[in-house]
């Protein structure tokens, strides 16, 4: 299964020149695409996040596998940005589970602050846009951390 997801799905999960064409053209058509999850259906793209997400919440041993590639890739000095976009995506499609799993939601906070949040100043708008879908994952782990601090309150006083 890793060489289905590093050889097949990462791939279909990174932007491509047809997504290059379309944020040059119309970028707003380009996000509309990307990021309305009603939009697309049918496409190579979806069936992708699906395979993933499935895989990874079904077989234990997938997902650590899954997020030791992503996170070296981003961890990688020369990465390409459509590389980079790819391993936001599979992340951004797999933050669900990644949620529910102490040992990965304890480690969130940290990817945020060193790889996701410095890419709103990348010059390529195609990654702003990607990192903005991570504003929900952040968002989730503010109220989880939040909800903490104050169940943490009561239990003290």
């Amino acid at each position: 299964m890793e060489g289905v997801i590093q050889g097949v799905l990462f791939p279909l999960m990174c932007y491509t020149d047809e997504d290059d064409a379309l944020w040059t053209e119309d970028p707003y058509e380009y996000i509309k695409l990307k990021f309305d999850v009603f939009e697309d259906f049918i496409s190579p793209v979806t069936a992708a996040q699906t395979v993933l997400h499935t895989s990874c919440k079904k077989r234990k041993e997938i997902l650590p596998k899954t997020m030791a590639f992503c996170m070296q890739i981003l961890q990688m000095q020369d990465v390409q940005p459509r590389q980079k976009d790819g391993a936001f995506h599979m992340i951004g499609t797999l933050a669900e589970i990644l949620l529910k799993k102490k040992m990965y939601k304890d480690k969130m906070e940290l990817m945020l602050v060193a790889h996701v949040f410095p890419e709103f100043q990348n010059p390529l708008g195609y990654m702003r846009a990607r990192v903005c879908n991570f504003k929900g994952l952040a968002c989730k782990l503010h109220a989880l951390y939040c909800n903490i601090t104050r169940l943490l309150g009561r239990v003290i006083v």
